[in-house]
């Protein structure tokens, strides 16, 4: 089973242009009703894109889960799979959600310009905008849960039909800058925050000092790359600096660097860092014996 590499046709789904045809065929008569259409069909796209992008990871880890209790692939691939699928499905979840996003903003610019401080164009009037974000903040967290329930329902099932404990966790959440209208120049979008979205940790838990941990997530791509630390149990330390990928901003990395697993076991904090920006953190535990 392959089980890197293995998201190009669904990137392209969930990564591609979110059609509007509601802002095409809007009415400048009345815009605060254009608004509301155009932001309900964005909504609408999204939830179609969300819905099979979580259907196809969610496939990868029942494969993913079969592969590991037929025996097929060892703990040094089934650890950086669990990061490789949960990153690749939020950082998609991301983009798509971004997409909407600016597609409405986009959408609402061109309202405001002939129409400016109509009802639902201004952040904070509770209009159009504010529901169009409450919703979009919902779809990414009924996402993200129906991600990390499949997951967790994977690594019970590999603790339960192996002898390998496999640790996962979903941890930042997925932010989507608000659209932020205005007639002529758009308001800059910042560049994208620093995030780490999955990690995974596992061992053979009668085996002492074998275990293996991946980290993922996303940051601003062609810039800085991002360092990445975990400390652990008695002073352990190691530190990898680990390329942003150019397109879709996605990063992640394992340890230790080689082939073996051979961290200690119990607790880590991981710390990642992009150039001279602040650091964020996150933790996961490697299993021992009781």
């Amino acid at each position: 089973m392959q089980v890197q590499g293995s998201f190009g046709s669904l990137s392209v789904l969930l990564l591609g242009t979110v059609l509007s045809s509601a802002a095409a065929q809007a009415s400048s008569v009345d815009p605060a009703r254009a608004l509301r259409a155009a932001a309900s069909n964005e909504l609408r796209v999204l939830r179609v894109s969300v819905k099979a992008g979580l259907d196809y990871y969610c496939h990868q880890f029942d494969d993913l889960g079969d592969a590991v209790t037929g025996g097929v692939i060892r703990l040094s691939s089934t650890v950086p799979a669990v990061v490789d699928f949960a990153n690749g499905a939020l950082v998609a979840l991301h983009s798509t959600a971004d997409g909407a996003a600016r597609a409405v903003e986009g959408f609402a610019a061109g309202q405001v310009s002939a129409s400016p401080f109509f009802p639902g164009s201004i952040l904070g009037d509770l209009g159009a905008l504010d529901r169009f974000q409450a919703a979009l903040r919902a779809e990414t967290g009924r996402a993200r849960a129906r991600l990390e329930k499949r997951m967790l329902a994977f690594t019970r099932r590999v603790g339960s039909d192996t002898g390998f404990v496999v640790h996962a966790a979903l941890w930042d959440e997925v932010d989507i800058v608000p659209p932020a209208p205005n007639p002529g120049t758009a308001v800059p979008v910042p560049p994208r925050a620093l995030k780490i979205f999955a990690l995974a940790a596992g061992s053979d838990a009668s085996v002492p000092g074998d275990g293996i941990l991946s980290v993922g997530g996303e940051a601003e791509p062609l810039t800085d790359p991002v360092t990445v630390t975990i400390r652990g149990p008695g002073g352990f330390t190691d530190v990898h600096v680990v390329a942003v990928n150019p397109g879709t901003g996605r990063w992640g990395t394992t340890f230790p660097a080689g082939a073996t697993p051979n961290l200690p076991e119990g607790n880590y904090r991981v710390e990642a860092t992009q150039g001279s920006g602040a650091s964020i953190n996150a933790g996961i535990g490697i299993q021992g014996t009781p």
